[in-house]
């Protein structure tokens, strides 16, 4: 069976940018000083997709506009403050899903699987236009 496990880390933005990409998912204050939030996710999507690393950022700010220009900026989602830890874990799961995923999606395709082997791999879906 395959178990998942939850770790948490706070650490200071000096501390964690070498580590980015150890990391399942980063939650990431919009309002941190130099770099600001918003410029770490610019800096991030440079190298990294969001199923790559995905990047959920916090703020008090909950307005629309603030929601649009985070998620414009590359950010996959936006929590506001107090933070509700049980969703914020429920939404991490979902990208982290994403990934494994596509990440499951990208091997089969470099293997001889054909196209109905790797959507059989997905289950049953439909695409409705």
């Amino acid at each position: 069976t395959d178990t998942a496990t939850t770790e948490i880390y706070t650490l200071s933005l000096n501390d964690a940018l070498p580590l980015y990409r150890e990391f399942d998912a980063i939650l990431l204050d919009v309002l941190l000083p130099e770099p600001t939030g918003s410029e770490i996710v610019r800096r991030l999507r440079r190298k990294y997709s969001m199923t790559e690393l995905p990047v959920i950022l916090v703020s008090a700010r909950d307005e629309s506009q603030h929601v649009v220009e985070a998620l414009t900026l590359g950010a996959n989602d936006f929590v506001t403050r107090p933070v509700d830890i049980d969703l914020v874990l429920a939404r991490i799961q979902t990208y982290v899903s994403l990934r494994r995923a596509e990440e499951e999606l990208l091997k089969s395709a470099d293997s001889d699987a054909g196209p109905e082997d790797i959507a059989r791999g997905f289950g049953s879906w439909a695409i409705g236009l």
